[in-house]
């Protein structure tokens, strides 16, 4: 109805005059990190997640919630998720309710993540309710999943065995909710320093892997090692993943671009890394740093060095362009970076703010636009107009 696009314009209206002002003025500037957060945001994020009643994925998880206690669930999904649904089912919750409080979970877990990762966390919300929080309210899954491993990012801060084991212990526990998120431990490997050897190592690899994702027959030797099992299923189904709906138009080019944007983000990320650690004073040593420095030193350089396993995903694009969701999964990590480099520019060189909204928002809509074309199956804005609050 009128009424209800009227409401819904307004609201939207609202929520991009509220990102603008957490950008231009709280995310940026605020000193005191808490005092940043705007609660609307917050607010917005929920009505969004929590009020959806359509989104491309939604009729798939419905049927899921549904048969959630057969042997086709547990053999098509991930044990935690589909635990969760037994649960919310055998107490009556309708699916519609279930998303309700899923996303309640999810909005809690974004709001405390935000907080240990960012000094700047009203610009990290704004830039995340931009992106990739669209197709993260359909995919929710991945989301949850991915949530839970930005939360454990801060672990690997700590350089120390208990700081590695709390965060394999997130990251198995994010695998409950979507297996893929285990691509994450390679973290660990890479969180000091890359070296050349790193380098060549990822080119091989790049290389190798390729080549075998080419191969038409990889499918059925799956199926064959792993029994038709849980492992077998998704496999078979990652090695599949849509490629065949557009690979007319968007095969080769899907890899070529998504593998051009990789390198660029990975090429930004260690510009941004580099220009914030300069800043801090330390000697080569580390001998004289200050104690809030080297904390703060440790997880500048863990954030900059994440990105390096970015290129591991490059061969996953000639199966399908849908492997974007392993960028879109830490993008709270690198936002969180990028609000500082901005803050550090904005504040110590005194450039000009306007320039760094540009860029930024520029950034977002071609990152949207992309995901946009190469995916053209998903009706990506449905999770903004179907929602309770605009029937």
């Amino acid at each position: 109805s009128l009424r209800s696009w009227k409401i819904y314009a307004l609201i939207m209206a609202h929520a991009g005059f509220i990102a603008f002002v957490a950008f231009m003025f709280i995310g940026i500037n605020a000193a005191n990190r808490y005092m940043g957060f705007d609660p609307q945001l917050i607010i917005y994020l929920y009505i969004l997640a929590g009020l959806n009643i359509y989104t491309p994925d939604y009729k798939s998880y419905e049927i899921l919630y549904t048969y959630c206690d057969s042997a086709w669930a547990r053999k098509a999904y991930e044990f935690g998720f589909v635990q969760l649904c037994i649960f919310f089912k055998g107490i009556g919750a309708s699916y519609q309710e279930f998303r309700m409080i899923f996303a309640l979970i999810y909005v809690i877990i974004i709001n405390f993540t935000i907080l240990r990762l960012s000094n700047r966390p009203n610009f990290t919300l704004a830039m995340y309710l931009l992106w990739p929080f669209i197709p993260f309210v359909s995919g929710i899954r991945f989301a949850m999943a991915s949530a839970i491993v930005c939360f454990s990012i801060p672990f690997l801060i700590k350089n120390t065995k208990s700081g590695i084991i709390q965060y394999i212990i997130g990251i198995s526990i994010a695998a409950l909710f979507h297996i893929s998120t285990l691509f994450y431990l390679l973290f660990i490997f890479f969180r000091k320093r890359i070296n050349k050897y790193q380098y060549a190592a990822a080119f091989l690899f790049i290389i190798i892997i390729s080549c075998i994702l080419g191969s038409n027959s990889l499918g059925s030797y799956i199926f064959r090692i792993f029994d038709d099992g849980f492992w077998a299923h998704k496999l078979g189904k990652w090695l599949s993943m849509s490629s065949r709906e557009y690979e007319h138009r968007f095969n080769i080019l899907g890899l070529l671009a998504n593998s051009f944007f990789i390198v660029i983000f990975y090429i930004l990320i260690n510009f941004m890394g580099r220009y914030i650690i300069n800043s801090i004073p330390y000697d080569k040593e580390h001998i004289n740093m200050d104690k809030n420095d080297e904390t703060y030193f440790r997880r500048i350089t863990l954030y900059k060095n994440t990105s390096f396993c970015l290129l591991f995903t490059i061969p996953a694009y000639i199966v399908s362009t849908e492997y974007q969701r392993l960028l879109y999964g830490t993008l709270l990590i690198y936002y969180s970076l990028w609000g500082e480099f901005i803050y550090r520019k904005i504040k110590i060189e005194n450039d000009n703010r306007l320039s760094y909204c540009f860029i930024t928002f520029i950034t977002i809509i071609l990152m949207i636009s992309f995901y946009i074309y190469s995916t053209p199956s998903h009706d990506v804005f449905a999770t903004l107009y179907d929602n309770m609050l605009f029937r």
